[in-house]
């Protein structure tokens, strides 16, 4: 079996999508990266920093994440304003590197958005502050990653809230020369009651779709992070919705969710779990394994590396640890995918996707 985790195929993975998607496409495509700014809080070996991004290998970068705060957009971390900077040096080495901020997150929840979008008044306001942020750093753009309007403290307003907000920041942002661009659910039951998603396509430059976390340790049985069907059956429900393909991106996850499975002899889809797998050695979180922390445990812990025809993604397992992931092999059949080859791509943490210990 020929192994996907060679030293070669670890580091320039990513790079072999976005020749793929060259070739294929006859528009311009986007690979967005999302450098995370408590990466630098890995231990030594798993930690990744701005000068460990090739500045070669995006068209995009979002810097996340930065947070609402009343109508004004702030920064998180102790030191952000210098890893932004550091970011921002990479256009020295790449000038048509467009480099966006992105505000939220899973963390953030919905409250501070649904507070910045209960009036025409805040939504001006931010409009005006968030313009102000953006030059004071020098970023060329917004990336709103709201998990998700109406839920997880949310209001019943805030679909037409956010739509609001949208169509107030595209006008003053283009006159600006700023992207405007939103990170969306895939989950296709739900993202009618979160967006009104024609206003959207009409008003961001792209649309990010978190094509992964599917299935979880959240669930009562092992199931696989971005399994191909359920990608493609995201990508219809948005082009059937009225997004043009040419405004999705498809998110890639250099990253999968294990399980501790029941009984080690009964692996697989569907298998019975008591919980999310062991935690990592550098990303330090039960139910989650970094690209490279599932490679070396292939290269160098004897896991068993399995594909899965049917579904188009690899698995890995040993004893009663078992995860799903994605690798090049999986992300070149994303890609290539009928209802996928005229979308452009975005990997989700480009500080999953490689390790200088490696």
């Amino acid at each position: 079996m020929q192994s996907f985790c060679s030293h070669n195929v670890l580091f320039r993975g990513i790079w072999l999508v976005l020749v793929l998607l060259q070739c294929s496409q006859v528009w311009s495509y986007y690979i967005v990266c999302y450098f995370t700014n408590w990466s630098q809080y890995r231990p030594s070996g798993g930690k990744f920093l701005p000068e460990d991004i090739n500045p070669t290998l995006c068209t995009h970068i979002n810097y996340a994440f930065g947070k609402v705060v009343g109508n004004d957009i702030r920064t998180v971390e102790w030191n952000d304003d210098a890893l932004i900077s550091r970011v921002l040096d990479l256009k020295k080495q790449n000038p048509s590197l467009k480099i966006s901020i992105a505000i939220g997150g899973w963390n953030a929840r919905s409250p501070a958005f649904s507070q910045l979008v209960s009036s025409q008044q805040n939504i001006n306001a931010f409009l005006t502050n968030s313009i102000k942020f953006l030059r004071k750093y020098g970023f060329d753009g917004l990336d709103i990653d709201w998990e998700y309007p109406t839920k997880r403290g949310g209001k019943p307003t805030d679909r037409e809230g956010f739509s609001q907000l949208v169509r107030t920041l595209r006008p003053a942002y283009q006159r600006e020369g700023l992207l405007l661009t939103a990170a969306l659910s895939a989950n296709t039951h739900y993202s009618s009651q979160y967006y009104d998603i024609p206003v959207l396509a009409q008003y961001l430059d792209f649309i990010n779709l978190m094509t992964y976390d599917y299935h979880g340790q959240w669930e009562q049985k092992a199931g696989l992070c971005s399994p191909n069907s359920e990608v493609h059956e995201t990508v219809d429900f948005y082009i059937r919705n009225g997004v043009p393909a040419n405004k999705l991106t498809l998110g890639l996850p250099a990253y999968g969710r294990s399980f501790t499975l029941v009984d080690s002899e009964l692996y697989g889809l569907d298998a019975p779990v008591a919980g999310g797998g062991q935690a990592g050695r550098y990303t330090r979180e039960r139910g989650f394994l970094s690209y490279y922390e599932i490679c070396l445990n292939i290269r160098n812990n004897n896991w068993i590396r399995e594909w899965l025809n049917k579904e188009g993604v690899p698995t890995a397992r040993l004893g009663n640890q078992w995860v799903g992931y994605d690798d090049i092999q999986s992300f070149r059949e994303k890609s290539s995918s009928s209802n996928t080859s005229n979308i452009s791509t975005y990997n989700k943490h480009i500080s999953y996707t490689s390790s200088r210990h490696l």
